[in-house]
């Protein structure tokens, strides 16, 4: 158990980029799926991502990383050169992919997608702040 690699790819509106942070260390659940309609093929892939995290200093990281993690609008509301230091999960705008991708500079979701079956969009982020402190993230 967390042994798998992903790149979490977080979308900044205003300049239309993604940052990408590598996550070490995590457990991910794909479930690949296809739905048949009309002579057509839809994706229908989703995966449960966990990632383990700590807090020290009253900032929170997660194992395997040395970036800081911001909820979504505080992470907005920082400027494009410190953004590079931090990460979030926002749901509807990010995505991850299984494998390290952090070099990757002009990612685009929908070219990832089409190359690869591991990459999710995110959807949906749980946060579990009792003794085994994790977040839980559904991918499609």
């Amino acid at each position: 158990m967390f042994t798998t690699t992903i790149t979490v790819f977080n979308f900044e509106e205003s300049t239309d980029k993604f940052y990408p942070t590598l996550f070490t260390g995590t457990e991910i659940q794909p479930d690949f799926k296809t739905e048949f309609t009309n002579r057509t093929t839809d994706d229908m892939d989703m995966s449960l991502l966990i990632i383990k995290y700590y807090i020290s200093e009253s900032k929170i990281y997660s194992y395997g990383n040395t970036k800081v993690y911001k909820t979504p609008k505080l992470w907005d509301n920082l400027s494009g050169t410190v953004r590079a230091n931090y990460f979030t999960f926002k749901p509807g705008r990010d995505f991850f992919v299984i494998g390290n991708y952090s070099t990757t500079t002009n990612a685009d979701y929908e070219v990832f997608k089409s190359q690869n079956d591991d990459v999710f969009f995110i959807n949906d982020v749980k946060v579990f702040r009792d003794d085994l402190k994790h977040w839980e993230i559904l991918g499609y």
